[in-house]
């Protein structure tokens, strides 16, 4: 038999002290919880403020940088005002040419200067122009040195006869020539003074440039004038422009008749020259145009060769397009071996 304990009954006051208890434990409950939400928003704040500090720093510094950066710019503009007056020392073509090539640097800005600088009579400092407006297009990939260039030299054009003038279609030319070719016939094609830009450029001598306007459909009509202004250039030539004409006539580009024309020159070139180093590269053009399969040329380089056909390797040359499956090849084979000055020579024992 279980006997069953009864708990005595709480008393009034031990009530109300559980109460008080239960009732202490929610108020720190609900303190502490304020309290981590106070510290929680002062954090907040000090983070706001410390974020609006560093703000405050970045635009300070970002100040300093554009302050620096003005402080750069006007140094920039100072030195492009300081060339552009060495630009016009008129006592000292050093300090003019010196000028022109650093302004290459300050792109389109210098493009106005270097235009006024481009008929300066000391050809080193017209040179030095050119190739700081050539240097701003290639460096920049700026229109602005095509389009200026190309009204100087539109304006020019329509006043040519003075040196100086002379001098800018020259060196504008020059510039359009290097980098835009075909403007530079669209230009030249409407000129009403064309043989007088032709002879500008072959007094200045720029066998190049001649060459291409000869190679062009628009101065068709002016074909002889440019091959007799070539012609000109390539008797007094040295060396090297000797070599620039004879890779000009293996440019497959050109047209046949541009090439014919080139060969012709080259032959009256060593026609007239007794120098070594001029006929050996003119010969060996000749042999070059020989073993072509372009007929025309070929064709012409064998006639040109009998000057040459003392020496073996002209002689062999010869002897075996006789031998080639074209008829007109072989033909003009058989009779450049029968001029008299081969034939003559194959009497004497020229031959080895």
């Amino acid at each position: 038999m279980v006997t069953q304990t009864h708990q005595p009954e709480p008393s009034h006051w031990e009530k109300r002290w559980r109460r008080i208890e239960v009732v202490s434990s929610v108020l720190l409950t609900l303190i502490g919880a304020l309290i981590a939400l106070f510290l929680g928003r002062s954090q907040l704040i000090l983070g706001e403020n410390q974020l609006s500090m560093a703000t405050s720093q970045l635009n300070i510094a970002k100040n300093q940088e554009n302050i620096a950066t003005i402080g750069m710019q006007i140094e920039r503009y100072k030195a492009l005002a300081d060339l552009i007056l060495a630009l016009g020392d008129d006592e000292k073509p050093g300090v003019r040419r010196q000028a022109a090539r650093a302004l290459a640097q300050f792109g389109e800005p210098a493009i106005p200067p270097l235009l006024l600088a481009l008929g300066d009579d000391n050809k080193e400092v017209q040179l030095a122009t050119i190739d700081a407006l050539t240097n701003i297009y290639e460096l920049y990939k700026t229109s602005e040195v095509h389009k200026q260039v190309s009204n100087r030299l539109e304006e020019e054009i329509g006043r040519i006869g003075e040196k100086k003038n002379e001098n800018i279609i020259e060196a504008s030319i020059l510039i359009i020539f290097k980098i835009n070719r075909d403007s530079l016939i669209d230009i030249l094609k409407h000129s009403k003074d064309l043989l007088r830009i032709i002879n500008v450029i072959e007094e200045r001598k720029h066998l190049k440039i001649l060459v291409y306007l000869l190679d062009s459909k628009e101065f068709y009509e002016n074909r002889a004038s440019i091959a007799y202004a070539i012609r000109k250039i390539a008797i007094v030539a040295n060396k090297s422009d000797i070599q620039d004409l004879i890779e000009l006539s293996k440019m497959e580009s050109f047209d046949e008749n541009t090439r014919v024309d080139i060969v012709i020159i080259l032959d009256n070139v060593a026609n007239q020259s007794k120098h070594e180093d001029v006929l050996s590269p003119i010969k060996n053009a000749f042999l070059y145009h020989l073993k072509s399969n372009n007929d025309r040329l070929s064709i012409m380089a064998a006639s040109n060769l009998v000057k040459f056909c003392y020496e073996n390797e002209i002689y062999e040359a010869l002897m075996t397009l006789q031998k080639d499956e074209n008829n007109i090849r072989r033909g003009i084979a058989r009779l450049v071996l029968e001029r008299d000055e081969c034939k003559r020579l194959e009497k004497e024992g020229s031959f080895k």
